[in-house]
């Protein structure tokens, strides 16, 4: 069976830091996106998915209309699901799946839940993914028990990545 890992913890405490590292070490033998937020001004006014092969595009922002929302945010499923449709295309053996995150504004996606639940729980796929620590979305919570699951805080998230990329060359 491949490794499958999901990374939870606070907001703020460094998921997608260790994500990006992780990634940086793996090259290209992960595939997937994560998420970054994005500031003007000093104010966060939105959210962007970066993929492996190099594009970018909105997730969420202020100011965004859309009948999906979170808090101040408009969020848009275009991009993700353009992002899903790739991935369902270009997953091959020995890549390591990295999907940061599955949280509420990924979930409005029903196509991306789809492709979460298909390729979380496929035994043959390596899968690395971060995931909100106290949601309460019934896919959330039946990943949280089927799959490893680490949480990461400050004291650990420098020493985590290390563990988290061995894991997965171990594993290859």
């Amino acid at each position: 069976m491949a490794v499958k890992l999901l990374l939870t913890g606070l907001p703020g405490v460094g998921k997608t830091t260790l994500v990006k590292r992780v990634m940086e070490v793996l090259g290209d033998r992960s595939l997937g996106f994560y998420t970054q937020e994005v500031r003007e001004e000093g104010k966060r006014v939105g959210f962007r998915l970066i993929t492996t092969w190099g594009e970018e595009g909105w997730l969420a922002r202020v100011g965004l209309a859309s009948p999906y929302r979170v808090s101040r945010y408009g969020v848009s499923l275009a991009f993700l699901e353009e992002v899903v449709a790739r991935l369902q295309e270009e997953r091959s053996p020995g890549k390591v799946l990295v999907v940061d995150e599955i949280g509420k504004m990924e979930l409005f996606s029903s196509k991306f839940r789809a492709w979460i639940e298909e390729v979380a729980l496929n035994p043959a796929v390596p899968f690395l993914a971060t995931i909100a620590l106290k949601s309460r979305d019934p896919l959330v919570v039946r990943l949280k028990k089927a799959l490893l699951l680490w949480e990461v805080t400050r004291e650990n998230r420098d020493q985590l990545s290390q563990r988290v990329v061995k894991l997965f060359l171990r594993g290859a």
